[in-house]
């Protein structure tokens, strides 16, 4: 989940004073994640892992990330979570997780709980991917993070979505890229959106070969700075009608 910084820095630099009095009792880095913690997390090995995500975006979607580092803070809990964002981001949504970027500085704050490890995938997604480029829409941002936001060996298999993916097909239209292309704020996608967006990145990744390949360079113009248009048209050129691709994908699907 996104959080913008919009109008938070100078609200954030004032009351930072106040926000360095969480007893940090857990701290480490792994590569280019840093990590504090108010409580001692058990496993650690599932914040080591992390690092991995780095690698999968690049072999999945040939994507260079910026060598930048990625700040988590983690809390014991939501309320106290609640309690030191609203010092530092009073405006920030009441989430079990979220991500932040103030100039180069991304950090991560989330709170324990038996979806850490998702949450974590996911919003650490979302912060290698703006690192990397520029105007990502809102759609892909989150359908690449709901993908990678399950472990290794998992994604693909994802029995939830690929499921309910299959019963939508049975009788109900396809949501096409085009039609989520228009979705700008987070407050507009449902969870049919969530599950389509997810999707279509399994679409890409693993249905017709040229599917994965309009990705790779759409994403790759997003990072040049050159126009990318809209990603449903350039499925469409490539492959032709992308609502009967997309269902024959899912029925083949095992």
């Amino acid at each position: 989940m996104l959080a913008s910084l919009a109008g938070l820095i100078p609200c954030m630099l004032a009351r930072r004073s106040s926000a360095e009095r969480v007893v940090w009792r857990f701290q480490a880095s792994y590569g280019l994640l840093h990590v504090l913690a108010d409580y001692r997390p058990d496993p650690p090995s599932q914040l080591e892992q992390l690092v991995d995500l780095r690698v999968d975006l690049k072999r999945a979607l040939e994507l260079r990330v910026p060598e930048q580092s990625v700040y988590l803070q983690l809390f014991q809990d939501r309320v106290t979570m609640r309690r030191q964002l609203s010092q530092v981001l009073p405006a920030a949504p009441d989430r079990r997780a979220l991500f932040v970027r103030a100039g180069k500085r991304t950090t991560i704050y989330a709170c324990r709980g038996p979806a850490l490890d998702v949450d974590l995938r996911h919003e650490l997604t979302h912060a290698l991917l703006h690192q990397a480029m520029p105007g990502l829409p809102l759609w892909l941002d989150e359908g690449l993070a709901e993908y990678f936001e399950q472990p290794r060996g998992r994604r693909s298999q994802r029995a939830d979505y690929l499921q309910e993916t299959k019963d939508r097909l049975a009788d109900q239209p396809v949501i096409t890229p085009a039609l989520l292309q228009e979705l700008d704020q987070l407050e507009q996608m449902s969870a049919d959106h969530y599950r389509y967006a997810w999707g279509w990145v399994h679409f890409m990744l693993h249905g017709p070969a040229g599917g994965r390949e309009e990705l790779v360079r759409y994403l790759a113009d997003l990072r040049a700075g050159i126009p990318a248009g809209r990603l449903g048209r350039r499925l469409t050129q490539r492959l032709g009608r992308l609502d009967n691709h997309f269902r024959d994908h899912f029925q083949d699907w095992k």
